[in-house]
């Protein structure tokens, strides 16, 4: 069994994480290449042995190639037993040993970028004149009349039609608020964890880091 030690970010004791091994890696580190063609025969009798006949050099090189992307990214989960904290660490990730501050800065500059996706002008939009048509309505002089009648089912109507979008848009505020205070309340290096793809693009960006 592999093991990693690392630091808990949270009390500073010392914790023995276990890896985490995917199926991915247990097949590759079994049995390679022959795993994959046996796979495949077991699916489609035959077609895997004439696949690696036409194609096994070609298929080496790719299974290698996987595996040492795998490899690369091996992950580690821990749980430190003075405070109870648990975490993951994904290889990969931390060998780019990105500064806290750097991180801190990526998750502001996400955080900001889903909060200026909050619908809010369209929602108060939608809901004046929701409002204005729920108003409107109580100055409905005589609704036994044809006209009367007329002017309740066009408000009723006007309701209808603005009180859907005013829903749809709330709930992207609330859903976009949701969000925003789970990223916020996140560990930075969980975040970093989640969000490695989004790291990985930063780093070609600012290669001062």
């Amino acid at each position: 069994m592999k093991y990693k030690d690392e630091q808990c970010p949270k009390c500073g004791n010392y914790v023995r994480g276990q890896f985490i091994a995917s199926e991915g890696i247990e097949l590759l580190t079994k049995g390679g290449k022959s795993a994959v063609i046996t796979g495949v025969d077991l699916m489609v009798p035959y077609l895997g042995t004439g696949i690696d006949f036409l194609f096994g050099k070609t298929i080496d090189k790719a299974v290698d190639s996987i595996k040492e992307e795998l490899h690369e990214n091996e992950e580690y989960e821990f749980e430190c037993p003075r405070c109870g904290h648990s975490w993951i660490t994904n290889v990969g990730v931390a060998r780019l040993a990105i500064p806290d501050e750097v991180i801190e800065q990526v998750r502001a500059e996400y955080v900001s970028e889903l909060k200026n996706k909050r619908p809010y002008v369209s929602f108060t939009i939608f809901a004046l004149i929701t409002l204005y048509c729920v108003v409107c309505m109580f100055f409905i002089e005589d609704t036994s009349t044809m006209m009367g009648a007329g002017q309740l089912l066009i408000g009723m109507f006007c309701i209808v039609i603005f009180i859907i979008p005013t829903i749809i848009k709330w709930n992207k505020i609330s859903s976009l608020n949701d969000q925003i205070e789970t990223i916020e309340n996140l560990p930075l290096r969980d975040f970093l964890h989640q969000h490695k793809d989004m790291f990985s693009q930063y780093l070609q960006i600012n290669r001062k880091w």
